[in-house]
């Protein structure tokens, strides 16, 4: 499989491009300029949320958290975006330590490979909420 791992450098956007052939795609641009392609992308940074989460057009709790929903979805992404660890405010409020991140990790590492996997990503549906993980 492709996977790329970048470390020192900062994710400046997050947006959605249409391919040649109006394939819908997401990228990350990064701060050296570059671009980088992806279908799924997990970011790790930080002990707190970090000014780039403050960028972001998400909603936001009074910590600075993103608001996401009980499977770790941000709201209004068509369920393509997940935010877990210090930089998201669950339904549940989990407390933002490394062990409720981990946690919030594995089930989201559960639902890619149990349910997520046969999603085109390509297509413009909203990605299905996962089945029991």
């Amino acid at each position: 499989k492709k996977i790329s791992v970048k470390t020192g450098i900062s994710v400046t956007a997050v947006k959605e491009y249409r391919e040649t052939g109006g394939t819908l795609g997401t990228c990350a641009e990064l701060a050296d300029g570059s671009t980088l392609p992806f279908g799924l992308m997990v970011w790790s940074a930080g002990l707190a949320p970090v000014k780039f989460v403050n960028t972001l057009p998400f909603e936001r709790n009074r910590g600075g958290r993103i608001i996401v929903d009980d499977y770790l979805r941000v709201p209004g992404t068509r369920g393509r975006i997940f935010a877990i660890g210090d930089c998201a405010a669950t339904p549940t409020s989990q407390p933002p330590i490394a062990s409720a991140a981990e946690q919030q990790g594995q089930y989201l590492a559960d639902c890619f490979n149990m349910h997520y996997s046969s999603f085109d990503v390509t297509s413009e549906s909203d990605v299905p909420l996962p089945g029991k993980v």
